[in-house]
């Protein structure tokens, strides 16, 4: 074998990569029902919803079909996003502990 050839390198042989895990966004905290959320577009198609709260599609259709809750932080970020307060659709907003720093 001359100086100049390069050797493969088997996969055994090569270092294991470690993934990155993404830090976690500091959250409110709880979930939330979609439903009084959803309520209020009730005769709009998945795509204007979806549009209109700046989410995707697959999220208003599992919202819908009572697949998944909404986060704190995303309850948050909707009803903002639409000029309201989160505790207008989920009373027990304030009650729970989800304003900033775990106050309710």
């Amino acid at each position: 074998m001359s100086q100049n050839t390069v050797r493969e390198v088997s996969a055994a042989e090569r270092p294991m990569r470690r993934r990155r895990r993404r830090p976690r966004k500091e959250g409110l905290g709880g979930t939330y029902d979609p439903a009084p959320l959803m309520a209020l577009f009730h005769n709009a198609d998945d795509h204007e919803v979806a549009r209109r709260l700046g989410v995707s599609r697959s999220a208003v259709r599992f919202w819908r079909t009572g697949g998944r809750r909404i986060s704190a932080t995303a309850a948050d970020e909707i009803t903002i996003r639409l000029g309201l307060h989160p505790v207008l659709l989920w009373p027990e907003w304030g009650t729970t502990g989800s304003g900033p720093e775990g106050e309710p």
